[in-house]
């Protein structure tokens, strides 16, 4: 008799509990499990649906193209259902600045770690962006090109570490705050090493890029076809990591007629020297071509054909070696200064 009682009383609370569940108002959902966490995230469609409440769909709208490639601090987890969620904000904080929460699916996420506060110094390799956050995308870009900053000092003040990757919080020389990648700087200062030298020299192709800042992208340039064909003096020349560059100029000057410097093995350049300036009298052959200068390529040409020079006088007052070819700079019966291989 007691056991029919207890069994009776068992399927009555059972019934009574099934009742309450079905009441509207009393559906008792799944528990959500939430974590502090540290990490760095990207959200990585405009499609993705931001939650302001996880597993409610009040309020929740698409990040389109204001959340999208951009940097967010997540300093707060949770999991409902086996699935991840993730608090993004723009700040380092699960209160302020907070977005909302995002499927972890629609996120890269990276661990986002404290290295130090110590202070260092650094140079800049003039590659990279520099960025408000670290690992910041295109909407937190600061520089876009560090070349006009290259060798400038970068004081740091904080170091932290994304996924693998070290980054530094510091100031430029301008004094704008900026985070750098680890990557794209130096703790040793490049050094130029520049030399006076006396060459004359060729570019090789339309395609060889022209500096006007050696190591720097900034106001570079293609040589084209006007630069091109054309012989160019050299009476400066650099070395930055191993490589040679040379200042070409239209003169046999570094400050005058400049146009910038061009890697040494974008062009083919001889030697020049001055052999004396003795005043000579030669005798055309009617052969070969008359320059503006020596050494000189198509665009540098005065006549193409001498042959109605055949046996004038040629005043020669300066005579130069290139390589191993002598030239000779002077006057034509017709009083044209020319310069002409010997």
């Amino acid at each position: 008799m007691k056991n029919k009682i207890a069994f009776l009383l068992v399927c009555l609370l059972s019934a009574a509990w099934l009742s309450f569940l079905m009441t509207p108002g009393n559906f008792v959902f799944a528990t959500t499990n939430t974590t502090a966490t540290s990490k760095l995230g990207r959200i990585l469609s405009p499609d993705a649906i931001i939650y302001q409440t996880i597993g409610s769909t009040s309020g929740t709208f698409q990040a389109g193209t204001q959340y999208t490639d951009k940097v967010f601090y997540i300093k707060k987890q949770a999991v409902l259902n086996g699935q991840t969620y993730y608090l993004i904000s723009t700040v380092a904080s699960d209160t302020k600045g907070v977005i909302g929460w995002v499927h972890a699916q629609d996120m890269w996420a990276q661990t986002h770690t404290a290295v130090d506060h110590n202070d260092k110094l650094f140079y800049l390799k003039g590659t990279g962006w520099a960025y408000t956050d670290p690992w910041g995308a295109g909407k937190d870009a600061i520089y876009r090109d560090l070349t006009p900053f290259q060798f400038q000092t970068f004081k740091v003040n904080l170091t932290e570490k994304v996924g693998s990757a070290i980054w530094y919080r510091g100031y430029l020389e301008n004094g704008q705050k900026v985070w750098i990648q680890a990557y794209n700087v130096t703790v040793e200062k490049p050094t130029i090493t520049f030399t006076a030298t006396s060459k004359l020299g060729r570019i090789l192709s339309p395609d060889a890029i022209i500096y006007q800042t050696i190591g720097s992208t900034s106001g570079t340039f293609q040589a084209g076809t006007q630069y091109t064909d054309k012989v160019f003096y050299i009476k400066k020349q650099a070395v930055l990591n191993g490589q040679t560059y040379y200042l070409i100029s239209t003169v046999a000057s570094d400050t005058k007629g400049v146009i910038g410097w061009v890697h040494a093995q974008d062009m083919w350049a001889q030697t020049h020297t001055a052999v004396d300036h003795n005043d000579k009298l030669f005798y055309l052959k009617g052969t070969g071509w008359a320059y503006t200068d020596p050494w000189g390529a198509g665009k540098d040409a005065i006549y193409r054909d001498l042959t109605p020079f055949q046996f004038q006088t040629f005043k020669v007052n300066l005579t130069e070696k290139v390589g191993s070819a002598i030239w000779y700079r002077g006057y034509l019966e017709n009083g044209q200064k020319v310069w002409i291989q010997a």
